[in-house]
């Protein structure tokens, strides 16, 4: 499945998108996937791989894709080389209308989302605009507002809870924000590891999320997550069973590391690349290593065979994880082997 969206709480806006890509053609074996990590688990036919669906244009633009690779980085290189600021929305329709290089069909069916920094003339930012095409609408209570395309959109907008339960005092409200995002992937997330069967929800591994930051006055990806997979025992442990590593590299390449373990060590590991579609702009300082300063966590404690589960989403230097499962607190195994491991990534 693919799915585009922005997500927009207040005066925040998010924009984050899949990493699956299909076609027409069938393969003769299935795709190795990050989250395919049992033979029992197969991907369809149509699978194809991974590529970044979230694409930084410039300082003060991000862009989504849904439909054609092709088409998408054709439009929005074009995008890219005739952007004259200040950036408004009249321009990213007139750039797309004015976009020769593919038929007027094949743009029917491409849905293209985007975010712009509005500047005023001194340069100074106005504010977050949305441009969205062949995209729909839908509205989550009365803050939240989202942008969207893709075939996965029934699976993530309906029958995935939403809010995020329990925030900690300690966290603002660009933070809740983002964690909200972060934890509906996270169960979406859930879904495609333990399911086996070749046509479900699929959405590549994992989501990439762009927003503007403050700090570097730029649009920027969300630069880690790591998630950790725990198993509650019936001898009140907690054994770590997997873990999902994603960050980039400063050619905005994604690197997706996946760690199978137990309490002896790690079992197996495996490495992705999927390559930025093109660089991202090198205008000002360099990013600093971490934009939030520390490393986002998403701890999944999951009974085998039970549908209850608990994500706690938290910053930090990974380390040893205290988890309290249906009031029962356990003692976690399994993670002095992985933190020099996840540490260097």
């Amino acid at each position: 499945m693919t799915l585009i969206s922005t997500y927009q709480k207040g005066s925040l806006m998010f924009l984050f998108g899949d990493l699956l890509v299909s076609n027409d053609a069938i393969r003769d074996k299935p795709t190795d996937l990050p989250s395919r990590y049992s033979t029992a688990q197969t991907t369809p036919e149509f699978v194809s791989g991974l590529a970044q669906k979230v694409i930084i244009i410039s300082d003060d633009l991000c862009a989504a894709w849904a439909g054609s690779r092709i088409h998408a980085r054709g439009i929005l290189r074009h995008i890219r080389d005739n952007l004259t600021p200040p950036l408004d929305i009249s321009q990213i329709h007139t750039l797309i209308d004015d976009f020769d290089g593919i038929t007027a069909q094949e743009k029917s069916e491409l849905a293209l989302l985007f975010i712009l920094m509005k500047r005023d003339e001194n340069g100074a930012p106005i504010g977050l605009q949305v441009v969205a095409e062949n995209a729909k609408v839908a509205k989550i209570g009365a803050e939240h507002k989202f942008r969207f395309a893709g075939s996965g959109d029934y699976h993530f907008f309906e029958t995935i809870a939403f809010e995020v339960t329990r925030a900690s005092s300690s966290i603002n409200a660009f933070e809740n924000a983002l964690f909200t995002i972060i934890a509906r992937g996270a169960i979406s997330f859930r879904q495609e590891i333990e399911d086996g069967t070749p046509l479900h929800y699929r959405y590549g591994g994992g989501f990439e999320i762009a927003t503007f930051f403050a700090l570097t006055d730029r649009f920027e990806k969300v630069p880690y997550a790591t998630y950790f997979w725990w198993n509650p025992t019936d001898t009140n442990e907690v054994e770590l069973k997997a873990v999902f590593s994603n960050s980039y590299d400063d050619r905005g390449n994604l690197h997706m590391n996946r760690y199978l373990v137990d309490s002896g060590g790690i079992l197996d590991k495996a490495h992705y690349e999927v390559s930025a579609p093109f660089q991202p702009p090198k205008n000002g300082e360099p990013s600093p290593p971490d934009l939030l300063e520390q490393h986002i966590q998403i701890h999944h404690c999951v009974k085998e065979g039970s549908p209850d589960q608990q994500i706690v989403i938290r910053k930090g230097t990974p380390q040893s994880f205290q988890a309290n499962v249906q009031g029962k607190r356990f003692r976690c195994v399994g993670f002095e082997c992985l933190k020099k491991d996840l540490l260097a990534v």
